[in-house]
C-alpha cells in the first residue's frame, strides 16, 4: 500500500502524488464530538449523545480540473449508524 495523497485540515495538502486522471480510493474517517443537549434548542429535553468515531472509505474520479468525489462512513460509539458525503473539488 502506497501513500499518494494527503490532507489534513488546518494542514491542507501535505503529499501530493495523485493521478491526474482516472478513479482512486482512500481512507474516510473523522471524529464527531460529542453535542450537548442543552447547547442546541432543538435538542433540549433529549439525553446526550456520546462522541462517535466514523470510518470509511471514499472514492472519487479526477478528470481535467474536476474530482467528484463520494465518501461512505460507519459510526462507532456515539452512533452505529452510516453516514455518506458527496463533493466536487475544482
Amino acid at each position: 500500500m502506497t501513500l499518494h495523497y494527503l490532507w489534513l485540515p488546518g494542514f491542507g495538502e501535505v503529499k501530493s502524488g495523485r493521478p491526474t486522471e482516472g478513479f482512486s480510493f482512500g481512507p474516510s474517517f473523522r471524529y464527531v464530538s460529542k453535542p450537548e443537549s442543552n447547547d442546541y434548542a432543538a435538542l433540549r429535553g433529549l439525553d446526550d449523545v456520546d462522541g462517535a468515531f466514523e470510518l470509511g472509505g471514499r472514492f472519487s474520479y479526477t478528470f481535467g480540473m474536476f474530482r467528484p468525489w463520494v465518501a461512505v462512513c460507519y459510526g462507532l460509539g456515539g452512533h452505529n449508524g452510516v453516514v455518506g458525503e458527496a463533493g466536487l473539488v475544482a
